[in-house]
């Protein structure tokens, strides 16, 4: 089931739920910054069918500390763990979605690259794009099968604070800033 894309057309998906159920998971992550509730509350109301919810600040976040900005990283053990208890494994697809391809998905998406998985993808077009072409919805709760996921931390995919201070300046170094427009000013 190797694709070449990180993207996913919703028919394919589709295809596979028909085709394949069960060899793969669908993990819903969607979330409002304004409201902390939308995300489970919209999973709760729809959402494609075998999905299971992710919850973007319990999940995929911690707390904020010294030098972590206001949305760290969970150690990657506790992220297995976390994916595990999902369902999620290192060699199971997962393809993600969010509303309408939000940073929210492709956080998790990039997490699963992080941590090593080499089968995820996302949604285009995510669940608006899904939901307008007719496709099926439920409500139900998916059934869960824990996993183990061992992950395969790709090191050299972070930077500390020590280290971007260091290379500031520096010849072939350009530093994104992928802040909203309000943290910044």
């Amino acid at each position: 089931m190797k694709l070449l894309s990180n993207l996913v057309s919703k028919e394919w998906v589709l295809e596979q739920l028909q085709s394949n159920p069960g060899q793969l998971v669908i993990a819903d992550v969607r979330f409002s910054p304004g409201d902390p509730g939308y995300g489970f509350e919209a999973y709760q109301r729809e959402h494609v069918p075998g999905a299971v919810f992710v919850d973007l600040k319990k999940d995929l976040m911690d707390p904020p500390g010294e030098h972590g900005g206001r949305s760290p990283l969970p150690q990657p053990d506790e992220l297995a763990r976390r994916f595990g208890n999902l369902g999620i494994d290192a060699s199971t697809p997962v393809v993600v979605y969010d509303d309408d391809l939000r940073p929210e998905g492709a956080r998790l998406w990039w997490i699963l690259k992080y941590l090593g998985h080499g089968s995820a993808y996302i949604l285009d077009g995510g669940f608006a794009s899904w939901k307008s072409a007719g496709y099926p919805l439920t409500s139900k709760k998916s059934e869960v099968t824990p996993r183990v996921f061992q992950a395969s931390v790709q090191e050299d995919w972070l930077a500390d604070v020590n280290e971007v201070r260091a290379k500031l300046g520096a010849a072939g170094v350009t530093l994104l800033d992928s802040r909203d427009r309000k943290s910044v000013v």
